[in-house]
């Protein structure tokens, strides 16, 4: 199944995959989409090692971030669309990531866990590198997040916005 879908300026379409990967596709002819590389992401756990759930795709550049389900962020280049790599799994936990959006050198990540329900807020100024900057718990679930102009706008299931001054993330 499909959690999340980009595509950038080129036609390159980047699928987020439930079954844990990222999976690209030249759409430059809609109709006749060419698979490019899929990239499994497998986690080390006490039964040995298990595919995370992608909720999320949010490209930078040469850079696709990922946030996944139950474990945290991972940065992948995307310089070539044909050969991923992964580049950094931050160790940085989120509670069932659901929606991202990033503004500049700032990433927003909802998350949708009872208890900790809220959105992280990193910098990605190095976008090898990021940065968790402050956590906002939220009481009305979030449920979409958008970006722009160094503010994050947050949709909550039961109704409402939530907005975030993202300007300096840490």
């Amino acid at each position: 199944a499909v959690w999340d879908v980009e595509i950038d300026n080129n036609k390159i379409l980047y699928v987020a995959e439930t079954t844990g990967g990222l999976t690209t596709f030249d759409a430059a002819d809609p109709e006749n989409n060419m698979l490019l590389d899929s990239l499994d992401i497998a986690l080390s756990s006490s039964a040995g090692e298990i595919k995370a759930s992608v909720t999320n795709v949010e490209l930078d550049g040469n850079r696709a971030y990922l946030a996944l389900q139950n474990y945290g962020l991972v940065t992948i280049n995307i310089a070539d669309p044909a050969n991923l790599l992964l580049i950094n799994t931050s160790g940085i936990a989120l509670s069932q990531p659901f929606g991202m959006a990033r503004d500049d050198d700032t990433l927003y990540v909802a998350e949708i866990a009872a208890g900790s329900s809220g959105v992280s807020v990193f910098d990605v100024s190095n976008p090898d590198s990021p940065v968790l900057g402050r956590k906002f718990l939220l009481d009305n679930l979030p449920w979409l997040v958008g970006a722009g102009r160094g503010i994050g706008i947050v949709g909550h299931y039961s109704g409402g916005f939530t907005f975030i001054d993202g300007a300096n993330p840490l």
